[in-house]
C-alpha cells in the first residue's frame, strides 16, 4: 500500500472560505471555485430574507481566504458582510497570505 499524504490535496477547483457570524453552521468551508455568497449561505439551510438577492451583495464569487459575516434580525439571515479571514486562519488552513488583505491585527499575528 501507498503511504498517503496526511491531508489530501485540494484540486483547482476548490478553495477554502468562512462562514462567521449569527449561525450555527460556523466554521471553514471548502468550496468549488465561482459560488457567490448567497449560493453558500442558503447550503447552510438557514432562513434566508429576500434581502441577500441583491445584486451587488451577490454579483462576484467568493475568493480563496474570504470570510462571509452573517447578520441575522428576527431569527433569519438579513444581510451579511464579505471579509478576509484572520491571518491566523489563512496559516492554519494553508491559505496564501496577502499583504493587502491584511489587518493590522493580521501583521501582529
Amino acid at each position: 500500500m501507498d503511504d498517503f499524504p496526511a491531508f489530501l490535496p485540494l484540486s483547482d477547483n476548490y478553495f477554502y472560505v468562512e462562514l462567521s457570524g449569527e449561525i450555527d453552521a460556523l466554521g471553514v468551508y471548502q468550496i468549488n471555485d465561482g459560488l457567490l455568497s448567497a449560493v453558500v449561505i442558503y447550503l447552510t439551510n438557514e432562513d434566508v430574507e429576500d434581502i441577500l438577492l441583491r445584486p451587488l451583495e451577490c454579483a462576484s464569487p467568493l475568493q480563496e481566504g474570504e470570510n462571509t459575516e452573517i447578520i441575522k434580525k428576527e431569527q433569519k439571515i438579513s444581510s451579511f458582510r464579505r471579509d478576509w479571514m484572520p491571518s491566523s486562519h489563512c496559516v492554519s488552513m494553508g491559505v496564501p497570505l496577502h499583504a493587502d488583505r491584511m489587518s493590522f491585527d493580521d501583521w501582529q499575528f
